[in-house]
């Protein structure tokens, strides 16, 4: 139990960074941070992968950016996300007027400040991508991605799926888990296939609704 003890210890001192730093992002995200350190280390750092990647194909940041960044200039910025009209225009400020630090200069923080940074990063980006979709994405919607073992490009696509058929992601867990109503779990399989066919065109119906019903036991 000794190295769950203190793995446990290292989440907290992480939740106790980003509750410092309350006045430099705002409650909001600080609050969304949190339920991020929830799920654990070894699930948020899938989930940055995952973000990360959706957030490049959004155009919300650069191939070289990613979340810990993000986390970090937000973490030493002078306004926060409500000081602006949009979550997008928070990240083009952060962006701009705030000096990022190298890759050395963050591998070289303590684990619980790199933590911090991730799941700060991870907050604003998901926030960026729920407004750029235009869809609500709760933040447990990306726990259900990490533990299905999705990859970046099939959330991305399976977003814009689900917006097209008028579906909500935080109905996504449901879905895997055989929780919804016989109408909405329909309409979720159609967008599902309709992704797949868009992401593995060589893949025939059948192979398609194999990975799918893969996707529901694993879920």
């Amino acid at each position: 139990m000794g190295w769950l003890a203190a793995l446990g210890s290292f989440v907290s001192k992480a939740v106790s960074v980003v509750g410092s730093v309350i006045s430099k992002v705002g409650e909001v995200v600080v609050e969304g941070a949190k339920k991020f350190l929830s799920v654990g280390v070894e699930i948020l750092e899938k989930a940055v992968t995952i973000i990360d990647g959706v957030a490049k194909a959004a155009g919300i940041i650069e191939p070289d950016q990613h979340a810990e960044d993000i986390g970090d200039r937000a973490m030493r910025a002078d306004k926060k996300p409500e000081d602006f009209d949009s979550i997008n225009g928070y990240i083009d400020y952060l962006k701009k007027d705030i000096e990022g630090h190298t890759q050395a200069e963050l591998e070289s923080l303590p684990p619980e400040e790199r933590l911090a940074r991730k799941a700060v990063g991870c907050t604003v980006l998901s926030k960026a991508i729920s407004e750029k979709k235009s869809l609500d994405i709760p933040y447990d919607f990306w726990e259900t991605a990490v533990k299905a073992g999705l990859t970046a490009l099939e959330i991305d696509t399976f977003l814009t799926k689900f917006k097209a058929s008028g579906l909500e992601p935080e109905d996504f867990n449901k879905y895997l888990k055989k929780e919804l109503e016989f109408s909405k779990a329909r309409k979720f399989d159609n967008a599902m296939v309709t992704a797949y066919k868009e992401l593995e065109p060589e893949m025939t119906e059948e192979e398609i609704t194999e990975k799918i019903i893969g996707l529901k036991q694993d879920g």
